[in-house]
């Protein structure tokens, strides 16, 4: 008699539970003037986006030995070539890619990474490389700056396309041996909904 005493309350709770869990999507809506206004459309209703990158020091060398400083701070990764490396150099670097998010697929809209250069005119991101897994999905020219600030190059993607992977492969043209490029964070942003 005492475990029919507490079996019966816990479980009439856990039914409970279940049903309100499971129903509160269509309980949510009832109520919600987002989703009167938006009308019938879940995308319009859930669309989002969500951005991952990877830290500046993650980028690695096509050829390492073409590089006389590779060197990892808190900020980047700085870059110079040696004697034998000046002239193009490949470097690569992998994003994080949420093929799903919030229960819904994703689709890569937007690439992007930042660096800055000691010699923005003549040494300086040449070319823009985006992977998914070993698929190339873009490749283009830059039109870097030539100064010796901060800069961030973008590459967007209309329509949207899913993509498992995001890698980007980023030529560098190092003009001598003493400039320096330093290699700073990646990202990928992805529609959901």
């Amino acid at each position: 008699m005492t475990t029919k005493r507490l079996t019966v309350p816990v479980l009439v709770g856990l039914l409970v539970l279940i049903l309100v869990t499971g129903s509160s999507p269509l309980v949510a809506g009832a109520d919600d003037p987002v989703a009167a206004a938006a009308g019938d459309s879940p995308t319009a209703r859930y669309l989002g986006t969500l951005t991952l990158g990877s830290h500046g020091t993650a980028w690695v060398p096509q050829v390492r030995g073409k590089f006389a400083l590779w060197r990892p701070y808190g900020w980047g990764t700085a870059t110079r070539v040696t004697l034998a490396g000046v002239g193009d150099q490949w470097v690569h670097i992998q994003v994080p890619a949420a093929s799903f998010f919030d229960e819904s697929l994703t689709t890569l809209w937007s690439a992007q990474f930042c660096a800055r250069s000691s010699n923005g005119a003549r040494t300086k991101p040449i070319q823009i490389d985006i992977w998914n897994g070993t698929s190339r999905i873009y490749s283009a020219p830059i039109a870097w700056n030539g100064d010796n600030l901060d800069h961030c190059w973008e590459v967007g993607f209309t329509p949207p396309l899913w993509a498992e992977t995001v890698g980007i492969s980023v030529l560098l043209r190092f003009a001598n041996s003493t400039d320096q490029i330093t290699l700073e964070g990646a990202s990928a942003s992805f529609w959901y909904g």
